[in-house]
This record gives C-alpha cells, structure tokens and sequence, in this order.
C-alpha cells in the first residue's frame, strides 16, 4: 500500500495500478526470483502465498468467490455491500466487485473528468476502507464457519480458524505499524489501525493503555482488541453463535463488535471531510468560497476533502442502508467532482438525514 500511495500521491495512477493489480516489491531479474513462478520483467510481489502473489486487486474482487459461502456458517457483511451496489449501480461499482470498479474508476477517470487530487484520494481510499476492510472482516466470518465446521466433527484442522483470526488482525493492523505497543502508537502505519487511532484523536475518543498490553484502539466503549481476542478464544472453546450468559458470548457476538468498531472511524471520518468541503467553515475548512466555483477551480485541497468524503461514504453507505433505506434513497452516488462543470454541492443538505440512522 505504500508504494500504491507514493505513486497516487505524484499522480501516476499507471504505476499505482499496476502496482495493485500485479504487486509491488521491485520486479523479477530472472524467472522464479520470488520462488512463486514469477516472469522476469514482472511484479516480485510484497505478500506471497504459497504459490502465487496476493494483490490488493485480489481482496477487490474476492467477494463473489470467496464471501458467498454456504453451509454452517453464511458470511453477512458481502452480500449486504454487494445487495447495496447491484440495486443502486452507478458508471463505476454495479455488483459484487464494487470497491475495484470504485478503484479503476478512479484511475481511468483522468483530468478531463475530475481533478487529480481527488482521483489520487479516490484510489487511496477505495483500496483501504472497501478492499481491505471488507478482507478483514470476510477473514474473522471465515474463522466463525471454520468454528462451525470444527464443532460439527468435520475434521477441520483447529489451527485453519485461528489463522483466518490472525488474518484479520493482519489486515486491519498493516505490516509497517510498529510489532509493540508503543512502537505501533508511535509508528501506526497506514492502514485501518492507523485511520482508527487518527479518527480516535480527532474525536476524543482515543485511550492509550499500559505498554504491556497488546494495542488497543478504544472508540467510544468498546475495544476493538478485546473483541479479537475474545473471538480468538472462544474459537479455541467452540463457542461459535452468540449466547447470553451473564452477558453476551459467542464469536458471532465478537464479530458484530468487531464490525462495529471497524465501522466507527468511517462514520468519523465521513463527519469530519463533510465538514472540512463546506463552504460554510470558510477559511476553517478547506472548500472556502468554492460555493460558488465549479469543480475545475476549486484549490486541490477542497478536492482532496471532497474526494476523501465520498471514499468513507461509499465505504459506509451499503450499512446505512441496510439500516434505513430511505437515507440512502437520495444519495449522490456517482464520483465527487464527477464533471469539472459541476457545482460544488452543499453537504449540509444530507446531514439532518444522516443523524437519523
């Protein structure tokens, strides 16, 4: 993901491409430098599987093949994301692979159609708060049906839950966040761990814990951590649907909160972009006096906002509506700055809505 942001960021969104649909990591020298059968000439790859190169192209398009399973355990969270884009399709995300056609969308849409700011903020945020998100919590779903086959007598083998759990954790933490807890306060990284702990400061929600322990992100009561390693054990006892036992128990309660705190720092930082793109704030925001611009003259840095709310928006809004549908109903779905004519909209329209859900 560094490399993808580095090239994002200078505006080359061939390299940023190529770089998530192949790997990154450098190129191969010679045929099989990466001992996965990698070509010279080609991506060595930053993660290697067994055999092949995973990509974050990969985690954009797993849902159909990997999130629709069936049998004792029915994965949730895919089929409300896909349900949401395939009744709502817009030019860029109409199914299943909905956070890659966010992803290309953006990288293909080029200055004529929106500036490049908001396209590099596009890209970003399409990988990290749809791809990777939903990998990670497809991940935890996995180790609750691994749960269900072990109890069932299938003869699973107990370590595959406790790898998808591990999964998880990797995914939502990032592998350039700091291996300690002060080393991952003070070095966070990039990924959804980071934007929690960033959301978790803005909002006041953030409570740094004994060095001893593993690290928490605490947003508003509940631990993200907590829930992982309370799912974690309870996979390694067979507690696998969610009970009430002087409290609730079960990984299936792990992983509503789990998704719960995931959600959070989207919902956070939809807040906090819808308020910097308003032209209202003035020079306390970033979009002051572009109410009455078009998208073609506002400053990079109102564009960036725009296309970074839009990014959690999107990420958050198949939630909401599965929640209520009629906030969702009138919602812009097509890209921020989708036409370099178009007027800068007002998000205070959408607010009063929103606060209902």
């Amino acid at each position: 993901m560094e490399e993808i942001e580095a090239a994002a960021d200078a505006y080359d969104f061939t390299e940023a491409m190529r770089i998530y649909e192949n790997g990154g990591n450098g190129l191969c020298a010679n045929a099989n430098d990466n001992g996965v059968g990698c070509s010279a000439g080609e991506a060595w790859g930053n993660s290697l599987a067994a055999d092949s190169i995973r990509t974050l192209q990969g985690f954009a398009t797993a849902g159909d093949g990997e999130m629709t399973k069936t049998g004792y355990y029915e994965e949730t969270w895919f089929p409300i994301y896909k349900a949401y884009w395939t009744a709502h399709p817009t030019s860029y995300s109409t199914d299943g692979n909905y956070a890659d056609g966010f992803i290309t969308g953006a990288a293909a849409a080029g200055p004529s159609v929106m500036k490049d700011a908001a396209a590099a903020e596009l890209i970003k945020g399409g990988i990290k708060y749809q791809a990777v998100w939903m990998y990670a919590l497809h991940k935890f779903e996995e180790a609750i049906g691994n749960c269900f086959e072990n109890r069932a007598g299938l003869g699973l083998i107990s370590a595959m839950g406790t790898a998808e759990l591990e999964a998880t954790w990797a995914y939502y933490v990032g592998s350039l966040a700091g291996a300690t807890y002060p080393g991952a306060r003070s070095s966070p990284g990039l990924m959804l761990w980071a934007l929690a702990r960033e959301r978790a400061a803005d909002f006041g929600t953030l409570q740094n814990v004994s060095t001893a322990r593993p690290p928490y992100q605490y947003a508003q009561t509940n631990s993200m951590a907590h829930s992982w390693l309370d799912g974690a054990r309870e996979y390694s006892y067979g507690q696998c649907d969610c009970y009430y036992s002087y409290g609730w128990h079960g990984m299936e309660c792990r992983l509503e909160e789990f998704r719960t705190q995931l959600t959070i720092p989207l919902v956070q930082s939809v807040l906090k972009y819808a308020w910097l793109a308003d032209p209202a704030n003035g020079a306390s925001g970033d979009c002051d006096g572009a109410e009455s611009q078009d998208a073609a003259a506002v400053s990079d840095d109102c564009a960036r906002s725009w296309a970074r709310g839009w990014a959690f928006a999107a990420a958050v809004l198949p939630q909401v509506d599965n929640c209520d549908a009629a906030v969702t109903s009138s919602a812009k779905l097509e890209f921020p700055l989708a036409s370099r004519a178009a007027t800068i909209p007002n998000p205070r329209r959408r607010r009063p809505r929103s606060e209902t859900t």
